[in-house]
Order: structure tokens, then sequence, then C-alpha cells
């Protein structure tokens, strides 16, 4: 005779890894490249290249593929990259354009 608790065991472990097995891959627009960590003065941004219109940056902003972080005059925005490979530090009167592509979190 079979004992119930292994074919419960079993299935168990069958169903978490049937879910546990989809691709953490995301498209290159959703997946977030920077995170904003520190802002002095004047930094503004723009979530797409195609928008007309700057926005006021604030700390923990999330930036993905084709963001822009822009700072003015006397300015200096951190920039983290979620990937852990670094920290960008965006001098004054500069232009940050983000291009990046997340896959499995890397």
């Amino acid at each position: 005779m079979i004992n119930p608790k292994l074919i419960i065991t079993v299935l168990g472990v069958f169903l978490l890894t049937g879910f546990s097995t989809e691709k953490n891959i995301t498209s290159s627009s959703d997946s977030p490249i920077v995170q904003v960590k520190k802002i002095i003065k004047d930094v503004t941004f723009r979530a797409n290249h195609d928008q007309p219109d700057w926005g006021k940056a604030k700390v923990g902003l999330i930036l993905s593929d084709g963001g822009q972080v822009k700072t003015g005059s006397s300015s200096l925005a951190l920039v983290h990259f979620i990937d852990g490979s670094g920290l960008l530090r965006v001098r004054e009167n500069s232009i940050l354009n983000i291009y990046g592509k997340s896959e499995n979190k890397k």
C-alpha cells in the first residue's frame, strides 16, 4: 500500500516547481534600471525621451529604459543601478540617458 503522506508530498513538490519555473524576463520598457538616491538643488526627469515636459525628480524615483535625468546649475543627482552594478553621479548641467534591459534581475 502506498503511503498517503508520500503522495501528498510528491504532488506538493510538483505543484511548487511547476509554478516557480516561469521566466523572470520582463520587457525592457517596464523593467526598472535606475533609482535616484540623492538630489541636490534642481534635478528633473522624463520617464521617456519622447515626453515634451520635464518633471521634478524626487528621491526614490525609479526609471526604466528610455528615461532621462537632467541637472541644473550647481545641482547634483546620485543614481543607483538596480542590478547593483554601481552608483553614478550626475553633475551639474548634465543629462543622463538611461538605456538598459533587465533579465533575471540583472
